[in-house]
């Protein structure tokens, strides 16, 4: 290693001089396409030592005539160079073989007669530029500009009333990542039905809110990838509310499985399932009765509250410790769905 001098990138000046000084170019590289150094040594009257498995260079190189082909091995190589290294005639007249083999190279022939194809590049670091054909990117659809952060643009899908679709990923949009389930990001379920309720005012700006709210699959959103959320708001018939569903893919695979998160019904009054189903009769006896019911129980519970506060205090205390009650188990079950899940996503443990 005392004989070995790695001098890095040399200037054209330099690389002259070289190339004038020494024995022997050696030029070993794996399936190289052309090699613009062997023929640069060639025109220098050296000669090249490569390897059978160097691609151009061992196809311009003839082994033992304008330079030495060795099997790709660090002893093959070394008997070769210690061969041109101790014989200066050997290598003196392989390089008289090698400059006679590069004046072969005949560009007019390759080109064909009074064609022209040669392109002239730059030589110098500040001069380079770009000479690849602009291409126009390929798209699946065409992308309008974005009508809400969560929305992203409007497609245009038959079938449907109106669909929308963006990639979202752990660090976009910017507050996702505060949103954290056992310290992985997960897209918290007021963004589906802010989504959701986006996406139903973009078609009728009247809606004002959601029924029926039905919560799908969670949707992760690890490190480093990406998923496409799409919302579709379905046709309505005449009368009815229109269904709004919220579903995500792998943004890396165009045949990955759509995974439904949430779905809901437009509403133009934040109502009961019960009172949307009266309201959506066509007959008005219904909507009077469900009216007046409501009115009565109202006066019914302050009545009861002004003449008997005791009662009514131990009964609303009765309800709001079995409301804590009920919350607490129902966050014990999100909490082992949640592990359940998690399970599933990481396969069966692996046992020794």
């Amino acid at each position: 290693m005392d004989r070995v001098t790695f001098t890095g990138r040399l200037s054209d000046a330099h690389l002259v001089d070289h190339l004038a000084r020494c024995r022997a170019v050696c030029f070993p590289p794996f399936e190289e396409d052309y090699g613009f150094v062997t023929a640069e040594a060639f025109a220098s009257r050296k000669a090249v030592i490569t390897c059978r498995d160097s691609g151009g260079p061992a196809e311009l190189v003839d082994d033992g005539v304008s330079g030495f082909i060795s099997e790709p091995t660090p002893h093959a190589l070394s008997v070769s160079l210690r061969r041109v290294m101790d014989d200066a005639g050997l290598a003196e007249r392989m390089g008289e073989a090698a400059a006679v083999r590069g004046a072969k190279l005949n560009w007019a022939a390759v080109q064909g007669p009074g064609v022209r194809h040669s392109l002239a590049l730059p030589t110098y670091p500040f001069q380079r530029q770009r000479f690849l054909i602009p291409f126009k990117t390929a798209s699946r659809r065409a992308a309008g500009p974005s009508v809400h952060e969560l929305l992203g643009t409007r497609l245009g899908v038959a079938g449907v009333a109106a669909q929308f679709e963006r990639v979202v990923s752990a660090t976009d949009p910017a507050w996702v990542g505060d949103h954290r389930i056992a310290g992985e990001v997960v897209m918290p379920l007021t963004a589906y039905l802010e989504a959701a309720l986006s996406a139903a005012r973009q078609v009728d700006a009247t809606v004002t809110g959601l029924d029926a709210v039905e919560v799908g699959e969670p949707m992760p959103l690890r490190e480093g990838e990406s998923r496409v959320l799409q919302v579709s708001v379905d046709r309505a018939a005449p009368g009815a509310p229109a269904r709004v569903r919220v579903f995500s893919r792998d943004a890396a695979r165009e045949d990955a499985e759509w995974a439904l998160h949430a779905s809901a019904l437009a509403s133009h009054a934040v109502k009961m399932g019960s009172r949307l189903a009266l309201n959506s009769s066509p007959e008005p006896v219904s909507n009077i009765a469900a009216s007046v019911a409501e009115d009565a129980a109202v006066l019914g519970v302050v009545w009861f509250a002004i003449e008997h506060p005791v009662a009514a205090a131990s009964i609303a205390a009765v309800l709001l410790v079995a409301g804590l009650a009920m919350l607490y188990v129902l966050v014990r079950v999100v909490r082992r769905g949640v592990r359940r899940w998690r399970q599933r996503r990481d396969g069966p443990p692996a046992y020794a």
